[in-house]
């Protein structure tokens, strides 16, 4: 790219520059700190947002024409939300499962009384689904959509809006985009709340995925001791999600007659994780380090939960590798446990990647956000399951899964099928771009790591490299020339690395003069990078810290961009960032440290 000097984009751009973007662009570390504020400045900036987080615009349009409809009719009043009395929210959900849900959540926390304070009514849409290349069998027709909107009085919109974030099960801004484009010809008719789920059937593109997935798995099996070998892959142990949350929120709720009194959340997660497991597990314990010494207390709380109590914990829920520090725990000691006492083992591979890491030995059950790498792109949202034949609790795990209670959290098709036609298309160059993440992630670390060190500017690189546990989990090949991308794909450590600086002043510094695209998400083709701790924890970044996660610390997600343009890049941040070290008055405390 001659001539190129970065990559950077202005305040509230789209990244990337498409309708359905799902990260947006927060250019310095002020734009970062006022959004976590909720500045006019920022906020009125933005075309788009992370959409958990920020409600995409058609998503928006859609709720405020259900809410013009609902307003119309009389049995408004009669849910208890009367807008002439109070404001009316509105939020929309593919599934009366996850509507009930929410509405549950907001009455108990808005302490309602009962949920006729919260009402839900189905509105079907007729959409015009056409031929797609990937599902070109089909012929051209006609579906109804049904989705289904839980009203609420305006007061209780904070607790709404925190079931759809912590969720992840709101509809997505594809299938909003073809309900207002069925509107231009329709109008939608509502019904009372119904029963059950409706359960269409997948398209192509969603039986695709599952292979992919399945295929990225099975590339491992040769590499495992017998008996692990010779287990086939099945469709009905791979389940799609509209997001990667939905994916974890559905799991948690699916798992909760599980025998066992809690769940334990093994070294830091992603934060949302974490909020699902407080808000809807059966219970939690939470060791956040993720040492050996945490796993020594785990050991010791288990002793005493079996020979004291006669129980065990349900699960432990775990990162491979985790985010933003890029750790991985000991997965052999805790499968050695969860065989000893009988609890699950689950396994987030989504910074690892299927491509890097191969947790088929240890895990009962893989979660991967198919949003991140997989899709690649930062333009779909998606999520997946996969129950493991080659454990003990497969065929358990698969019956409850089965089972007609669950049956509105395992169904494949609340991944909308455009979503899934647009995460098929884009994860057919799955392995090959992996492999240039991973060699530009490497290139980088090996330029800064000279330069860091406990009295620089920048004090330590967190890089799965450094990690045995992270090493002992990757994928050793055999023989490239038979490995399925054709091109003898090489394992490496992800695309993503933590940058720990001297002080808040310094990692300002180099975030401001990093030109790269700058906002939420990982894993795509795009470089991406983010504080963190001002993004995340904006409000608890004392907490944050006593597990690590410092406030002068910045992620970055690197991409397929060319390496030579990368270091020119990140080499002129790092010079920026010295300069402002050499310029903090002597004897001055940093504002981090372990």
């Amino acid at each position: 790219m001659p001539g190129q000097t970065g990559f950077g984009k202005p305040l509230g751009e789209q990244i990337p520059d498409t309708r359905h973007a799902i990260s947006v662009s927060l250019p310095t570390w002020e734009d970062v700190v006022a959004f976590a504020g909720k500045d006019p400045r920022v906020m009125g900036a933005l075309k788009g947002g992370y959409p958990r987080f920020v409600l995409h615009k058609d998503v928006v349009a859609i709720s405020e024409l259900c809410i013009g409809t609902f307003r119309k009719q009389p049995s408004a009043i009669h849910a208890g939300v009367d807008e002439a009395t109070h404001g009316l929210g509105c939020l929309l959900f593919p599934s009366i499962t996850y509507a009930s849900d929410c509405q549950e959540y907001i009455a108990v926390r808005a302490g309602c009384g009962d949920t006729n304070e919260v009402a839900i009514r189905r509105f079907d849409f007729i959409v015009s689904r056409a031929v797609d290349p990937v599902d070109g069998d089909e012929p051209a027709s006609c579906e109804t959509i049904d989705l289904y909107a839980v009203f609420y009085r305006e007061k209780y919109h904070g607790f709404a809006k925190r079931f759809w974030r912590i969720s992840g099960t709101g509809i997505s801004s594809r299938l909003a985009e073809d309900v207002l484009r069925a509107l231009e010809e329709s109008k939608p008719r509502t019904t009372e709340q119904q029963v059950c789920n409706r359960h269409p059937s997948g398209s192509s593109s969603h039986r695709i995925i599952q292979q992919r997935i399945a295929s990225l798995l099975q590339r491992g099996i040769s590499m495992l001791p017998e008996p692990f070998e010779n287990h086939p892959h099945d469709f009905d142990d791979i389940h799609l999600y509209p997001t990667g949350m939905a994916a974890i929120y559905s799991l948690t709720n699916i798992l909760r007659p599980w025998s066992g009194t809690s769940a334990v959340i093994f070294g830091f997660p992603y934060d949302s994780t974490l909020r699902v497991q407080e808000s809807f597990a059966k219970g939690h314990l939470f060791y956040g380090h993720g040492t050996d010494d945490g796993l020594d207390q785990l050991e010791a709380h288990l002793h005493e939960e079996k020979e004291i109590h006669h129980r065990t914990i349900q699960y432990v829920w775990c990162e491979c590798t985790s985010n933003p520090l890029v750790r991985t725990p000991d997965l052999d000691r805790i499968r050695a446990l969860a065989n000893d006492y009988g609890f699950l083992v689950i396994v987030d591979d989504t910074i690892g990647t299927a491509a890097n890491v191969n947790v088929l030995d240890v895990a009962d059950i893989i979660v991967t956000s198919l949003s991140k790498s997989f899709n690649g792109r930062a333009d779909a949202m998606g999520g997946s399951i996969y129950l493991n034949p080659m454990q003990p609790h497969h065929d358990e795990l698969r019956r409850l899964f089965a089972s007609e209670e669950n049956a509105g959290y395992t169904d494949s098709s609340l991944l909308y099928h455009r979503d899934a036609q647009q995460i098929e298309r884009n994860s057919r160059d799955y392995l090959p771009r992996i492999s240039k993440m991973n060699a530009n992630a490497t290139r980088l670390v090996d330029l800064l790591t000279p330069l860091a060190g406990p009295k620089r500017a920048l004090q330590r690189i967190y890089y799965p490299r450094d990690d045995p546990n992270y090493r002992a989990r990757m994928r050793q090949v055999k023989n490239t020339q038979d490995d399925d991308d054709g091109g003898g794909f090489v394992p490496g450590y992800g695309g993503l690395f933590t940058l720990r600086f001297a002080s808040v002043g310094v990692a300002r510094t180099f975030f401001d003069a990093l030109d790269v695209c700058k906002g939420s998400s990982l894993g795509a083709e795009m470089t991406l990078a983010q504080p963190y701790v001002q993004t995340v924890f904006p409000r608890k970044k004392e907490w944050a810290a006593q597990y690590g996660l410092y406030e002068a610390i910045v992620r970055c997600s690197i991409g397929v961009e060319d390496g030579e343009v990368l270091e020119r890049v990140f080499g002129v941040a790092m010079e920026a960032a010295e300069k402002a070290f050499d310029n903090i008055p002597f004897g001055l405390p940093l504002e981090s440290g372990e």
